[in-house]
């Protein structure tokens, strides 16, 4: 019975760190964008929010010491945490390419990923998915 309790316990916290990563992306959405399809042709380069803003994910327990000691070696800044998927949203300060800083951050056991922060599009309309 306990193994049934910490199964389900594990798939509710995937779940919860799911819903906040969508939540948090829906956030990051511009009003404006929500419900356009993107056009054709369109550069995915163009959905960068800002070309040296990273999100970088952590492994639980990786505490916030540790996190911002590897933001420093990296030469990047917190501009924002998110606690509940423990996740970062920092800025390369350094002459770190974004590709260059992800690659540094993802040599790192402690992070989970490490990626360009993006606009993401979210159909209003079923039919459009």
């Amino acid at each position: 019975m306990n193994a049934g309790f910490h199964h389900s316990r594990a798939v509710k916290t995937r779940w919860f760190c799911l819903c906040t990563l969508m939540a948090v992306s829906l956030s990051l959405v511009s009003v404006g964008d929500v419900g356009r399809p993107p056009e054709q042709g369109a550069n995915q380069e163009e959905d960068v929010v800002s070309e040296k803003r990273l999100i970088v994910g952590f492994r639980q327990g990786t505490g916030r010491d540790a996190k911002d000691a590897l933001h420093d070696e990296i030469g990047s800044r917190l501009i924002r945490e998110f606690v509940s998927i423990s996740a970062d949203l920092v800025v390369v300060t350094s002459r770190l390419t974004a590709a260059e800083a992800i690659v540094r951050y993802e040599e790192n056991e402690s992070v989970r990923y490490a990626e360009r922060d993006k606009k993401i599009r979210v159909p209003t309309d079923p039919s459009e998915e």
